[in-house]
């Protein structure tokens, strides 16, 4: 099956990747990302075979339709090969067609945009806020040598954007807007709840209670940024006027991994040593 376009030794890290995960006490879970669409059936489906066989939980692929990329849909021969299921996760999206919204909410796969990359690779406007998607999206990162790699940056930007958009129909009507399009409330929604959705986690992550991971952020409001509003609006606070500098402490799995502003010491487990 999947010696044809796969190299063996890819495929038996791949098999032992999986036999032996989770990872890092049990944080990381291994993924598969996949774009070869224009193979044949019986490789794509062969190979979501193997990749479900090691429960992998996560497949995530890639979803531009323009003339560049391409104008046929991805959404339909996964439909076709019934292969569209809630565990795979489309990054962008832009260009998809209304019938592969349907598609997608009918299934429950979500999408993941990446604005300030969508932007810069001039791939059109984001999906994100468009009605018949954004019961599935979610906000994510894309090429971290590019762009700041956190969620905060793609929050706010999106927020800009989309307003800045909507907004331009009125100034060229020579109008005002009396309500904003979109809010903090929106956009803090596609960053933080439709993600644990998005990868398929809501169920350990998606709130503050007992018996769920412990992963926590936790903010420094007195922080010459955040101070003038923290008060008022945390939502507004976060999405518009916070950035990684502000964040004070973080919690992974119940275990303090950033506190007074400081990345912990990492004990490696094969050496015994504290890795600062």
């Amino acid at each position: 099956m999947a010696a044809s376009f796969m190299l063996d030794w890819i495929q038996l890290q791949l098999v032992d990747l999986g036999a032996n995960q989770p990872y890092g006490d049990e944080c990381i879970c291994l993924g598969f990302v996949f774009n070869g669409f224009f193979l044949p059936k019986d490789m794509v489906v062969g190979l979501y075979e193997q990749v479900h066989s090691l429960d992998i939980k996560l497949i995530t692929s890639h979803y531009c339709r323009n003339t560049i990329m391409g104008t046929n849909s991805h959404i339909a021969p996964l439909s076709w090969y019934g292969l569209l299921k809630d565990d795979i996760l489309f990054s962008h999206a832009n260009g998809a067609l209304p019938e592969d919204a349907v598609q997608l909410t009918a299934v429950n796969v979500h999408i993941s945009s990446t604005l300030d990359m969508e932007l810069q690779i001039v791939i059109s406007l984001s999906v994100c806020f468009c009605p018949d998607m954004c019961k599935v999206a979610s906000l994510g990162v894309d090429c971290h040598t590019h762009n700041s790699g956190d969620i905060l940056s793609q929050m706010c930007l999106v927020l800009q954007n989309v307003c800045g958009v909507y907004n331009q129909l009125f100034v060229e009507a020579d109008k005002a807007l009396q309500v904003v399009s979109n809010t903090v409330e929106d956009v803090y929604n596609l960053g933080t709840i439709m993600g644990t959705h998005t990868v398929g986690m809501s169920a350990e992550i998606r709130s503050i209670a007992v018996g769920k991971l412990a992963d926590l952020i936790l903010f420094d409001g007195q922080s010459p940024s955040m101070v003038c509003e923290a008060a008022y609006n945390s939502v507004a606070v976060i999405v518009l006027h916070t950035s990684v500098r502000d964040i004070n402490m973080v919690i992974v799995n119940r275990q303090i991994r950033k506190a007074g502003r400081k990345l912990k010491a990492v004990e490696l487990a094969e050496e015994g040593k504290l890795m600062e």
